[in-house]
């Protein structure tokens, strides 16, 4: 017991970093309360004290942090115009709600930047941390596929059909476990598949076996999903993957040819769904009408704004009452960062991945190779869900990028 309570005192950063990755499998549970966001508000008091107040530190920096100047002014900049853009909300109450989740957001990012100072290892408590998050929801998605069955927060109902062309193929079993979405459920796992492919390039062997197994099971839920942007997401990283593995010839080989063989095995015994969704691809491609009326309008909307945006809340609000369409939703990052908030909102969140490149660069293979695992894939992984800027998984994904792609976050006996 003693020896628990000197490894938690030493490490209780490290341990806070992999709690508020692991607390994200709750999923929609407690809805605006849900236990990630709770973490969050806690450690928003410690978090503000020792950010301004140095006299008061909580706890020795172990890590020397660079300069987030740019993200802070960043984010004040963004709030201010979110809030003054409430003069103007279609619907009020979700207008304040949406700003309230974008406040806890931004908190948030900064808490996992603050921990990640003060960690022992920051990097792999983050990415355990991600990985618990996906084998806690397993059992459930398991359930999910084996006997369609789902949580009462699932908005897809069960006997749910897959349609293509305007006619039902077959019937289509899904997970969305607590995320209450399919797609939602799908952007966290192509999120987590990412992260643990970066793990493997860890000098620990446990860390590389924890990393490829996952990844292995990551691939085959995501598969079974049958999502079309998810498995482009999925196909990206891994093209990425064997490239880097290719540049660093670190028994390339071998890991080639277990991939290969691995996917083969893979596309043979799931060939029923990959013939679906190749059918899907055929008939639609990547065309998705509904989506392709909301691109349309949402850059209309854009361009009547001169620019600006329309307003924090009102992206949905505004297809519906002015183009009555279907699909509402942006399901798409930039055009729901840029309707809102505009250009100049949206050239600075770009900013802040050229900021993640340009550190990595400074940094060693391990810096480089997060770079490009975390950034390149988030292109098809962006249009999969509904929204993106309002959910903490998104705030928490670019924060950990951010620790994984800074040297001065690195493990000391980490490979060059």
């Amino acid at each position: 017991m003693k020896a628990l309570l000197i490894y938690t005192e030493k490490n209780r950063y490290d341990i806070l970093l992999v709690l508020v990755c692991w607390l994200m499998a709750a999923g929609n549970i407690g809805d605006f309360f849900q236990p990630v966001r709770v973490l969050i508000i806690l450690l928003i008091p410690l978090f503000v004290l020792d950010s301004t107040q140095q006299r008061f530190t909580v706890a020795s920096t172990l890590h020397t942090a660079p300069s987030y100047r740019y993200e802070l002014r960043f984010f004040i900049l963004w709030w201010i115009y979110a809030a003054l853009s409430l003069y103007w909300a279609i619907e009020f109450e979700n207008s304040v709600k949406s700003l309230l989740h974008l406040t806890i957001n931004f908190f948030g990012f900064g808490e996992i930047l603050w921990l990640a100072s003060k960690a022992r290892s920051p990097q792999k408590a983050l990415l355990t941390g991600w990985g618990l998050m996906f084998l806690t929801t397993l059992p459930i998605a398991m359930r999910e596929f084996l006997y369609d069955q789902h949580l009462s927060m699932s908005i897809q109902e069960q006997d749910m059909t897959m349609k293509i062309s305007s006619r039902t193929v077959e019937e289509r079993r899904f997970a969305s476990v607590t995320f209450g979405n399919l797609n939602s459920y799908n952007v966290v796992l192509c999120m987590t598949f990412c992260l643990m492919l970066i793990r493997t390039f860890m000098q620990e062997r446990i860390d590389r076996l924890f990393g490829y197994g996952t990844a292995i099971g990551l691939g085959i839920i995501i598969a079974m999903n049958s999502s079309r942007a998810a498995l482009i997401c999925i196909l990206f990283s891994i093209l990425l993957y064997v490239l880097i593995l290719l540049k660093r010839r670190s028994h390339a080989v071998l890991l080639l040819s277990i991939i290969g063989i691995g996917i083969g095995i893979f596309v043979y015994r799931f060939a029923d769904l990959f013939s679906m969704i190749l059918l899907r691809f055929q008939t639609q491609g990547f065309e998705d009408i509904g989506r392709a009326g909301v691109i349309v309008h949402g850059i209309e909307e854009l361009g009547n704004s001169y620019g600006l945006g329309i307003g924090i809340g009102n992206f949905i609000p505004t297809m519906l009452s002015k183009y009555h369409l279907d699909i509402a939703a942006p399901h798409n990052l930039l055009l729901e960062v840029g309707v809102q908030f505009g250009i100049i909102i949206l050239a600075l969140f770009l900013g802040m991945f050229i900021r993640i490149y340009k550190q990595s660069k400074t940094g060693n293979t391990f810096n480089h190779s997060a770079a490009l695992l975390g950034i390149i894939p988030f292109i098809p992984l962006s249009i999969i869900d509904s929204g993106y800027i309002m959910k903490v998984t998104t705030w928490i994904y670019i924060a950990t990028l951010y620790v994984l792609t800074c040297n001065q976050y690195n493990e000391i006996d980490e490979k060059s």
